[in-house]
């Protein structure tokens, strides 16, 4: 089952090399700062696909998937602000 994008880069990728590359089947991408290959995972049973990077995108940002219609996972976590501490 798929979650999101985010969720599909967790923990123990097949690393590629020691430049924060992950593949996976024949995708492969170069992770954001701060994020290493060696906490990225991909189940090889599930391999990553740009068709499953552009449903994560519509899902993330479709406020249909709320109770009220009104509300996307973005409206809280919105990816082009940086995060509040």
């Amino acid at each position: 089952m798929m979650t999101g994008v985010g969720t599909m880069v967790a923990a123990f990728a097949t690393v590629v090399s020691a430049s924060d590359t992950v593949t996976s089947g024949t995708w492969s991408m170069t992770l954001p700062l701060g994020l290493q290959a060696t906490s990225a995972y991909i189940p090889d049973d599930n391999s990553m696909s740009d068709d499953k990077i552009a449903l994560g995108k519509l899902l993330y940002f479709d406020p249909r998937l709320s109770k009220d219609e009104t509300v996307s996972c973005a409206t809280c976590h919105n990816p082009f602000h940086p995060q509040r501490r």
